[in-house]
């Protein structure tokens, strides 16, 4: 069962901070960092795809429309 556009509207998703985090480390194109002999690989294809799912995710561009609430059919037999 889906929920209604009402429900959808008051439980927003907003990925929009672990976006931007995403959208820095593909930016960066390090793969690698090493700091005080601590060693940490990241994994470019991974943190596309992780970000691709999260746009598709995310509400937070959609989040201005309102939600239908009534529909009028002015078609003639009622």
């Amino acid at each position: 069962m889906g929920a209604t556009p009402l429900a959808r509207a008051i439980f927003m998703a907003d990925y929009s901070q672990e976006i931007e985090h995403l959208e820095a480390i593909l930016n960066g194109a390090v793969e690698s960092v090493g700091v005080d002999g601590l060693n940490t690989k990241i994994d470019l294809e991974q943190a596309r795809n992780r970000l691709k799912e999260l746009r598709a995710l995310d509400d937070s561009s959609t989040a201005l429309v309102r939600p239908v609430v009534t529909r009028i059919k002015l078609g003639g037999a009622w």
